[in-house]
């Protein structure tokens, strides 16, 4: 496995200061780029726009409680996948912030709606890629340093990961995503602390997942059921105690108690509809 960048001799990561969401308004399924989108029937998944709102708000209000301040990006109609935040931008803990570029026409338009948004905070110093880059759907900090994981395979380009890294010198672990059902690495692949990690090993190759746990000291390994009905992987620990899922995932659930991690149900339901959950919902800030 190639990995770019000197893994050996880490820097400290700044700590998240607060998280970005956007306002779920205009969120709906009108097209499909993503397995999940489609129901049993081969239709588009229908959404109940005020029960996606109460979701939103519940997680946006458990964000808070646990001390992240949220910052939200006003809706855009047209763009209904903009709610999924984590996609359209990178920021770095330098101030620079790298845009993404979005695979699907649909939501290339989204990226435009974030630089406004970050120029209106000052922000002016942003790194445009080349190739096709879906920001934090497949690049992941390890929490505590200055290392990312990039997943590649469906959305973002395996070159993607090599520009990122000569044009910030972060170095990088990439991962190939071989399962088109879990298309970001986020949704399948989730840090929850600098020692553990929860990933579901059906979406990689075999020598990935020896790689995975030779690397992390503890390993939670991911039911199918949970991580594609549930989208387990989809969790998001910000600070390595407070785990916020999508409820349902009992085994899951156990194995997070059992390390000492406190669990945050926060339905997602609405949104899994879209293909994403709590993950994809958010994205952390430096600022």
């Amino acid at each position: 496995m190639k990995i770019l960048g000197d893994t050996l001799n880490l820097k400290e990561c700044p700590q998240v200061n607060s998280i970005l969401m956007s306002d779920p308004k205009y969120y709906t399924v009108s097209y499909a780029i993503n397995n999940h989108m489609i129901d049993e029937f081969g239709e588009l998944n229908q959404v109940n726009p005020m029960k996606a709102l109460q979701e939103w708000l519940s997680l946006k209000r458990c964000f808070e409680k646990i001390g992240y301040p949220v910052k939200t990006i006003p809706p855009v109609s047209g763009l209904p996948d903009l709610v999924f935040s984590a996609n359209q931008s990178f920021p770095l803990p330098d101030g620079r912030v790298v845009l993404s570029k979005m695979r699907s026409e649909e939501r290339a338009p989204e990226v435009k709606v974030f630089k406004s948004w970050y120029e209106g905070q000052g922000i002016n110093e942003f790194i445009e890629m080349e190739s096709y880059f879906e920001s934090m759907g497949d690049i992941l900090w390890h929490p505590g340093s200055m290392l990312l994981w990039g997943g590649h395979g469906f959305r973002t380009e395996e070159a993607a990961l090599e520009e990122l890294f000569n044009k910030t010198n972060i170095p990088i672990i990439p991962l190939k995503l071989i399962n088109e059902s879990f298309y970001h690495l986020d949704t399948c692949f989730s840090l929850l602390d600098s020692k553990t990690l929860a990933y579901y090993p059906g979406a990689f190759e075999e020598e990935t997942n020896a790689f995975l746990e030779k690397w992390f000291e503890r390993t939670i390994i991911l039911e199918e059921e949970e991580a594609l009905k549930n989208f387990a992987g989809n969790c998001y620990c910000p600070d390595g105690k407070n785990v916020l899922l999508h409820p349902g995932s009992t085994k899951f659930d156990i194995k997070l108690l059992k390390l000492g991690f406190k669990i945050h149900h926060i339905r997602t339901g609405e949104f899994i509809k879209g293909g994403g959950s709590v993950f994809c919902m958010k994205l952390p800030l430096f600022l």
